[in-house]
């Protein structure tokens, strides 16, 4: 985000623009009754890295543990077509499809 002269004056800065960091908070309503309510195992919390043939992922595993995990094309197979399409602050492994 570009700032004016007088932004930068203010806040002390020299760049023309400004890096906000920035977190979020994930909630869950605890519903007993629920499958849903199940906390996930993992969480991704770096965009995922897309490799020839790998996806890495770093995640989440326990609080204040973070683990990193290789899926690969030839040993994983469906979960390498799901890490290809997960993203940031979605659970890993992804739910499996409901039943119809």
């Amino acid at each position: 985000m570009s700032r004016s002269s007088l932004h930068r004056q203010v806040k002390g800065g020299s760049l023309p623009y400004e890096d906000e960091k920035f977190s979020y908070v994930a909630a869950v309503r605890d519903d007993a009754d629920s499958p849903a309510a199940v906390p996930a195992a993992n969480r991704v919390i770096r965009r995922p890295q897309i490799r020839k043939g790998m996806v890495l992922l770093e995640l989440c595993a326990k609080p204040e543990e973070l683990t990193r995990e290789t899926v690969t094309k030839k040993r994983h197979g469906d979960l390498y077509r799901a890490a290809r399409d997960i993203d940031w602050g979605d659970a890993w492994p992804p739910p499996p499809p409901a039943a119809p």
